[in-house]
């Protein structure tokens, strides 16, 4: 006993001296200055035709956000001067989007019948097995017995 546990111990301290002489040897390779770590290389790639599509959508709908800000802008001024002059402005030609709850409500009934059909479905199936066990326990001391 005293042998297994002397040589254990050696095992131990091998693997602490390993360990400290790769850990300093890692510790000096990363002590270069962060100037002369590598760089991650550039894509050599070109991009793809479907990449300069996208480019070329994502130009076009910033041009489109910009005019839309810039015609909000000039409804809010066109409303403002309306209103200092004393006339009504006219209504929003756009009603605020509604969400429709009835759909929500749908899908959400839907949801929690198909969670109450696979607890009952887990609940037949957990029975079965217990049902099973029980069979394969009877089968096993009807053996013993004979």
């Amino acid at each position: 006993m005293p042998y297994t546990l002397t040589v254990w111990g050696l095992w131990m301290i091998g693997a602490a001296v390993i360990g400290l002489v790769i850990g300093w040897l890692l510790g000096r390779r990363s002590d270069l200055p962060v100037d002369d770590a590598p760089r991650p290389a550039a894509p050599a790639t070109p991009a793809t035709p479907e990449v300069e599509r996208l480019r070329a959508k994502v130009a076009q709908l910033e041009g489109v956000a910009i005019e839309r800000d810039r015609l909000e802008w000039e409804l809010a001024e066109a409303r403002s001067k309306a209103l200092s002059a004393g006339t009504s402005p006219a209504p929003a030609v756009f009603a605020p989007v509604v969400e429709d709850d009835g759909a929500l409500a749908a899908m959400t009934a839907e949801r929690d019948e198909w969670v109450a059909k696979a607890a009952a479905y887990e609940q037949v199936v957990g029975e079965l097995r217990v049902r099973a066990w029980n069979a394969e326990a009877k089968v096993g001391e009807l053996r013993q017995v004979v």
